[in-house]
């Protein structure tokens, strides 16, 4: 791509190079520095890139758990190359964070619907063991978790029930694995 030599005819937009287009003598309108499609389009193609980051890291610790969860098997089964990841995500714990913030909303709807928060609360993880051993019990990943919105909202709601909640949850899933 040749630049212009003229500043006035180069724009930047979120950090990309933009510049007018020549436009050739049978053009009656000049043609847009960026038109409305390719930038729905470069903010879609983010989007879809993270969520599908997160689903990918998803797959891979239902397959081969939490010891085996590394970047690199992320992002050979996202069909990226592995610095990739780390424009949306700077290590591993973020992306436990991630898969937290999307089955936190879950949690929270279940937990308003019932009268009884603590049942509502263990019910929940009953049915996810894995879950509760990666982002409630998991050394790496639990601090990492307790920095989000979603569970702020959550020790809000359950108080100090909480930490004692967590503590019979481990023992009934650690004793029954």
């Amino acid at each position: 791509m040749v630049y212009p030599a003229n500043p006035a005819h180069t724009r930047f937009f979120m950090g990309i190079r933009v510049t007018k287009r020549h436009e050739s003598r049978h053009s009656e309108y000049p043609k847009p520095l960026l038109d409305f499609k390719t930038l729905f389009t470069w903010m879609t193609d983010a989007m879809i890139k993270k969520e599908n980051i997160l689903e990918s890291a998803r797959k891979v610790l239902s397959e081969q758990g939490i010891s085996k969860l590394s970047l690199r098997k992320i992002a050979a089964e996202t069909g990226c190359a592995a610095p990739s990841i780390y424009y949306y995500f700077r290590n591993k714990q973020e992306i436990v964070a991630g898969l937290w913030e999307a089955i936190a909303p879950d949690l929270l709807r279940q937990l308003n619907q019932g009268f009884d928060k603590g049942d509502a609360y263990r019910q929940f993880w009953k049915q996810r063991p894995d879950d509760f051993k990666l982002f409630i019990t998991h050394p790496d990943y639990y601090p990492s978790v307790c920095q989000t919105d979603a569970y702020q909202s959550l020790s809000l709601t359950l108080g100090d029930q909480l930490h004692a909640l967590n503590g019979q949850l481990m023992d009934q899933i650690y004793r029954s694995a």
